[in-house]
């Protein structure tokens, strides 16, 4: 029988790793590790698997890579996109195999749907044709105003990434607030593909004199590629305004409004900024923040400030997703069970916490815990 088995991404903020068995084979989604550093997922039990479809390059879903050899080292499956943001990862090139960013090919011998999911360039919602459907969303926003969202088809089973709980603030709000923040010099600490760029564009469209890190200005040129086709039409015009901004490499100050990697100044350019001996500097965080980081390091010194920046869905987007894909059940990914009771409320019987889930349409009742066994 068809079955889900979520071998991490449940019950918390934990690496993405979700197992689809079916025909007698076994298709991983995704393969992450954290956020917090060094947390993998357990694979003990499990059997070669035939294909990995990953549907982003965030480290949280394509960060423990280096496990593919103890599963059999299958073909792994990524859009164009992910792959150049994972040009080092350890897979061989005779095992790396392109995704479409929209459209239906085949995977393992069952159908496998994609579309662009709004959260990351070339990041993908990826539908598979088992039991009466089974949608994963990985991570996504329907509110980006540079990546482009496709609408979903129908699922019987939706893994919806629930991160936000209950958040249901809009994206605008927050845009005026970082901008505020911003005015006078700041440091917007972002992950390397994912949010810089529209973020950089945002702060543009608000009139702030923005600097770019080398890495966001790489990610700006590549989006904007003639029909590259990753982001929406409508801002073509302004992001190539943005291009021509100047590179915080060769002039940094305190006063400057500076987009730069990496998300928790563990990285990149944000950095070497946060460990400089140049002081002054102030630093704003928009996504989670692990512990023992020096993001964490820096909003407990009171040198850095930390404000929402939707790149997930909010409260109200999971619903209106699971209302119109027609789920019987949605599983909430990257959640504790406790954070979201308004979530919880609205999805009533919807809402599903089990690790296996029998795909068929006529699957058992899914609202009791069970035991992880692979």
């Amino acid at each position: 029988m068809p079955k889900l088995t979520a071998i991490s991404g449940v019950g918390g903020k934990l690496p993405a790793a979700f197992l689809i068995h079916l025909q007698g084979k076994q298709i991983l989604l995704d393969l992450g590790e954290g956020p917090e550093p060094g947390v993998l997922p357990n694979f003990h039990g499990v059997d070669s698997i035939e294909a990995v479809v990953l549907s982003h390059a965030h480290v949280d879903h394509a960060g423990a890579l280096s496990l593919l050899p103890q599963l059999g080292n299958p073909s792994v499956y990524a859009s164009a996109a992910t792959w150049s943001f994972l040009q080092d990862a350890p897979v061989p090139a005779s095992n790396r195999h392109v995704l479409p960013l929209e459209g239906a090919i085949s995977v393992g011998g069952t159908t496998l749907t994609v579309g662009q999911a709004g959260h990351a360039p070339g990041g993908l919602w990826l539908h598979l044709d088992a039991g009466d459907g089974l949608l994963y969303m990985g991570d996504h926003s329907v509110e980006s105003a540079l990546l482009p969202f496709d609408r979903p088809p129908r699922a019987e089973v939706v893994i919806a990434d629930a991160s936000y709980g209950d958040r249901n603030d809009s994206l605008c709000d927050q845009i005026e607030a970082v901008v505020e923040a911003s005015r006078g010099g700041a440091v917007l600490c972002v992950p390397t593909g994912g949010r810089g760029p529209e973020m950089a564009l945002a702060l543009h469209q608000a009139g702030l004199p923005v600097k770019l890190d080398a890495q966001i200005a790489s990610e700006l040129r590549y989006l904007s590629r003639p029909n590259s086709g990753l982001i929406r039409p409508e801002a073509r015009q302004s992001l190539a305004a943005l291009l021509q901004a100047p590179l915080a490499e060769t002039s940094a100050s305190p006063l400057d409004v500076i987009v730069a990697t990496g998300p928790n100044a563990d990285y990149g350019l944000s950095q070497a900024l946060a460990n400089g001996e140049t002081s002054g500097f102030r630093f704003i965080f928009t996504g989670f923040v692990p512990n023992n980081s020096r993001a964490r390091q820096l909003l407990d010194a009171k040198k850095a400030q930390w404000l929402p920046w939707n790149v997930h869905p909010r409260m109200k987007d999971i619903v209106a997703l699971a209302d119109e894909t027609q789920a019987q059940k949605v599983v909430p990914a990257f959640l504790e069970k406790d954070k979201a009771p308004k979530l919880l409320a609205k999805l009533g019987e919807r809402l599903c916490w089990d690790r296996i889930i029998p795909l068929t349409p006529a699957s058992a009742d899914c609202h009791n815990e069970r035991t992880l066994d692979v």
